[in-house]
């Protein structure tokens, strides 16, 4: 936590000293006063301030060092800071020995490059890296909160700085400071990077765009870089220029030709021949010093194809560059390489095995570095060796079946046999590891080997049998497990339990072995990866009518029953199409997306109306999301530690009401363009476990203010994991640029499993359930809540009720709940079978008894969730 003196109402310094330099105690400053030399040259320096900072802190007292205030070049009246001479460098002692390692490491890879291209532009950088792995570049600045309201809110003597504002130009970063890690904050470090910028003659008033809603149409940038765009407002549709005034490699900065309007675009995103069209206008094509400025800028762009395409246009033109060229294009072959590497090791562990392996065979060897040329060794001979292992375990189990003389055991073995061969891919194929080892083995028989491989194939390699009478039975009950998942009918299910029952060796403990590895019960024919298909969930109501819902759904490159993929489910807006939504995540078979680059699975419920305008925080709603999901996992190899939950617009509103709801579903949830609102005023506490990444734009409608009085409550929390992206002077958009940092999040989490504690507001029947503990039979005063009735409404007396349940050390559940009903699933992961478990609830002892595996609540359990991942042992039912 950051502390300072009581504010002031003054925007007159010039740079943040973050008061927690290392091994020097954290201390408290009044106002006017210097810090220390020791706390200045090893705290965080932020060199200057943005038009949003300055409003921000015209409400604060911040600590700035008289020594450092004209190095800056701050003008202290208008809070802007002055262009800097060319060349010029902030003073190194302003920065600590722990930021200069941090900046070094970040710009190492490319200094070869740079330096043999000679010296760029220089540019202020810093970077923030959270406990989670992610790394946010940008400007570290220390704030109060998100909103004025918020900075206003403070009192007493101090005043904490509970919120880490990162600037990129782009985007702002806001993550609460106890994310941060240790040492992890990094700013004002020098990048030398490349700018260029463009002259656009302004031919408007002074109207500023201050709110946008939505975008209605957006022409392409011609060759000048102008561009027009029509938004929407009250009066009707506005027609505004835009042009781009100056490129560097990370964004393009947009202004407003017709009207007070600036932002930024992501580099990436324009079309390679539009940038260069763009780049051409702003040098001098005769220059050879301007003509390596374009190639540093496609480098440190990561455009290393046209930084090529550039060295070889720069050699043909300058023949007198040729040699140094030609350096610079061996050492960006082997970036180019290291790239390429990183991509195929990518596409290996999303199981797009075949896609990394043609990709290697194609690989550009001339002037690859030796360890790219080794890496490119091994995966040919990996790839080629599965290849080799495959038709082997195919042979050798046919083989072995031959060698069997009993024809009933042979009657037994071909179906498996058979499946087996059907089914192995490469994915499939470790579980086969026991069996390929010891194949060759003469000390055993063709029974035992077989034995290997078929309870191999169930169990995994690691819990491989020999006996072959065993693992036929754990065959018929892996049949049998399948028909009760299957079943509709109650009363059969009974009779499928018993005759599982009867089978000797298939006990609790070995069906939970056979769970992960089981055949998906829900066929799906005709589906392909990359290309949607909508599915239809039948229902069948509490009153015995039968509804359809309905999902869409996108696969990766290479599906594969046997590898767990992530998921995400995806919320459309209310002007887009559920096909819209696949292909902004997915992309197309022809054309991929980053959901099919990373081997995620995209669904899409149908969750809403085609006429919907805006979230109604229904059940139905919550009801399809919940059932698409259930029915996906039964359907495909779904990871349910790794399911993401997002949505734009109404999809994102839906995203949050849908998160707080259902925190135990979720690995995370990502609203974009989304509004907390109604619910989640109740039920914020109840996301504490889960993590956030919020993406909004600067002037969309109120987000801002509205997301605000929920979102500075969780940062200020320290439970709670949370990255709120602002995107800056941008409106209602979809924010695509942003997609890689949402995947590089989404891989650093996992679900939370079975809290040992869950603490939950309710107000609706749907959300009595998470985790372990299912509340049913609601208090009407909490049902009836006027959780809709707008603010100000007098009727607005909201009742949520507390749903809290406890595993004490000392192995007792205390349940703390207005419902009248509590199912409790539980598990050793969390209760200890081993010694007696009591339950207590409203002053009540209600069980005390030794809990043990039931088959009956394992496969209850996996037919109601269709989560293999966490699956319950035990259940008891409180009344």
């Amino acid at each position: 936590m950051i502390t300072a003196a009581k504010p002031e109402r003054s925007c007159r310094l010039s740079g943040i000293v973050r008061v927690h330099p290392g091994p020097f105690p954290e201390k408290t400053f009044r106002s006017g006063q210097d810090l220390p030399a020791t706390y200045c040259s090893s705290g965080t320096v932020v060199p200057s301030f943005t038009q949003r900072e300055c409003d921000i802190f015209s409400l604060n007292s911040d600590f700035f060092h008289s020594s450092t205030r004209q190095q800056q070049g701050l003008d202290p009246a208008s809070c802007q800071q002055p262009a800097r001479p060319a060349g010029q460098a902030y003073d190194a002692r302003a920065f600590g020995p722990t930021a200069v390692r941090w900046l070094l490491a970040a710009v190492v890879l490319a200094l070869p490059l740079l330096s043999l291209l000679a010296t760029g532009g220089t540019a202020v950088a810093g970077e923030v890296l959270l406990k989670d792995g992610t790394r946010l570049e940008g400007r570290p600045v220390p704030i109060r909160g998100l909103s004025k309201q918020a900075i206003a809110q403070s009192v007493g003597l101090t005043t904490t700085y509970p919120i880490l504002m990162v600037d990129t130009g782009m985007q702002r970063y806001f993550v609460p400071d106890h994310l941060v890690a240790e040492d992890g904050l990094i700013a004002g470090g020098l990048v030398r990077t490349e700018q260029f910028k463009l002259p656009q003659k302004r031919s408007g008033g002074k109207q500023m765009v201050a709110s946008l809603g939505g975008l209605r149409d957006v022409t392409p940038f011609d060759e000048f870089g102008r561009r027009r765009v029509t938004v929407l407002t009250a009066g009707g549709p506005l027609h505004i220029v835009q042009g781009i005034t100056e490129l560097n490699p990370h964004h393009v900065t947009v202004t407003g030709l017709t009207h007070l309007w600036e932002h930024g675009l992501a580099t990436s995103s324009l079309p390679p021949e539009t940038l260069h069209q763009l780049l051409y206008q702003a040098i001098d094509e005769q220059s050879p010093d301007d003509r390596l400025a374009v190639a540093r800028f496609y480098l440190q762009a990561g455009m290393y194809r046209e930084s090529a395409r550039e060295l070889d246009s720069i050699a043909a033109d300058f023949p007198e560059l040729k040699n140094r060229t030609a350096e610079v294009l061996r050492e960006l072959r082997q970036l180019q390489g290291r790239q390429i590497m990183s991509e195929l090791a990518r596409r290996r562990e999303a199981g797009q095995f075949e896609l990394a392996s043609a990709a290697a065979r194609q690989f550009p060897l001339e002037g690859a570095s030796a360890e790219v040329l080794r890496e490119i060794r091994e995966l040919t001979a990996s790839s080629d060796q599965a290849r080799r292992n495959l038709s082997r375990a195919v042979s050798l189990m046919a083989d072995l079946q031959a060698r069997i003389e009993d024809a009933a055991l042979v009657a037994r073995i071909i179906p498996v046999r058979s499946e087996i061969s059907r089914l192995l891919d490469r994915a499939a194929l470790p579980r086969l590891d026991a069996f390929l080892r010891l194949a060759e083995d003469d000390t055993l028989s063709p029974r035992e080997k077989l034995s290997l491989a078929f309870s191999g194939w169930m169990l995994g390699s690691a819990s491989s049998l020999t006996d072959l009478e065993l693992t036929l039975r754990l065959w018929e009950a892996r049949r049998l497990i399948q028909n009760y998942l299957l079943e509709p009918m109650p009363l059969r299910r009974t009779d499928i339990l018993t005759s599982l029952s009867t089978i000797e060796g298939a006990s609790p403990e070995r069906v939970l072995q056979l769970i992960p590895r089981l055949p998906f019960h829900l066929e799906t024919p005709g589906i392909q990866p990359g290309v949607p298909m909508e599915i239809e969930i039948p229902i069948r109501q509490a009153d015995g009518t039968e509804e359809t819902f309905r999902y869409s759904v996108v696969l990766p490159p290479e599906y594969s029953p046997h590898h767990n993929c992530p998921a995400i489910v995806a919320l459309r807006p209310a002007e887009r199409s559920i096909e819209q939504e696949l292909l902004w995540w997915a992309g197309t078979a022809e054309d991929p997306g980053q959901a099919q680059r990373h081997g995620t699975i995209v669904i899409a419920p149908h969750y809403a109306d085609d006429n919907l305008r805006s979230w109604n925080y229904n059940a139905r709603g919550h009801e399809i999301v919940i059932e698409a999901l259930r029915d996906a996992r039964r359907r495909f190899a779904i990871d349910s530690d790794r399911v993401f939950l997002s949505g734009h617009g109404m999809g994102g509103d839906a995203a949050f009401d849908l998160g707080m709801s259902h925190p135990d579903r979720f690995a995370g949830v990502i609203p974009i363009a989304g509004i907390s609102d109604y619910y989640c005023k109740w039920y914020w506490e109840n996301a504490r476990t889960l993590p956030w990444y919020i993406v909004a734009g600067e002037i969309d409608r109120d987000s801002l203010a509205r997301n605000a009085r929920e979102v500075n409550r969780m940062m200020r929390r320290p439970e709670f994991n949370l990255i709120y992206c602002e995107y800056s002077g941008r409106g209602y958009e979809s924010f695509y640029s942003e997609i890689h940092n949402l995947f590089d999040w989404m891989s650093r989490h996992r679900r939370q499993r079975n809290p040992t504690e869950i603490d939950l507001s309710v107000l609706r029947p749907i959300d009595g359930q998470a985790w372990w503990i299912h509340a049913e039979g609601l208090p009407p005063q909490v049902i009836a809540s006027p959780v809709l009735t707008p603010d100000g409404d007098r009727r607005t007396r909201v009742s949520p009720m507390t749903l809290n349940a406890r595993v004490s050390p000392g192995n007792t559940i205390y349940i703390r709940s207005g419902a009248s009903r509590h199912t409790l699933w539980l598990s050793p992961e969390f209760v200890n079978f081993d010694e007696r478990l009591a339950v207590r609830s409203r002053g009540r002892q209600h069980f005390n008894d030794f809990v043990r595996p039931e088959l009956s609540a394992i496969l209850e359990d996996l037919r109601l969730r269709g989560d293999r991942q966490n699956v319950y042992q035990a259940r008891i039912i409180i009344e």
